[in-house]
């Protein structure tokens, strides 16, 4: 079963010229998010599963190969993990029921 994905509720996004930058308090790096983790940011608005996420690269980027997506997407989340901007954790009752549908 699928990990589940949401952001850390201290970090503060800023937007400036339509780029996206991260913060976290106590920490001085500032994260800039690309074109895809800024879509995946905005989507962590809830929690959600890789599969989901997939999917929704997948049709906002249909000429991209689903494979170099996920792989995108992997090492998007990866590099916000490893920088504390968004959480995981195993699905709860409810998000396995909100994944199926």
């Amino acid at each position: 079963m699928t990990r589940m994905y949401e952001r850390d509720p201290l970090t503060t996004v800023t937007e400036v010229d339509g780029e996206m930058f991260l913060v976290k308090p106590g920490v001085e790096d500032i994260h800039h998010l690309d074109q895809i983790a800024s879509g995946i940011w905005r989507f962590l608005g809830v929690t959600r599963g890789l599969d989901e996420m997939q999917t929704v690269l997948e049709d906002a980027f249909p000429e991209v190969p689903a494979q170099t997506l996920r792989d995108d997407l992997k090492r998007a989340l990866d590099g916000m993990i490893d920088a504390g901007f968004v959480q995981t954790h195993p699905p709860r009752a409810d998000e396995v029921n909100a994944e199926a549908r």
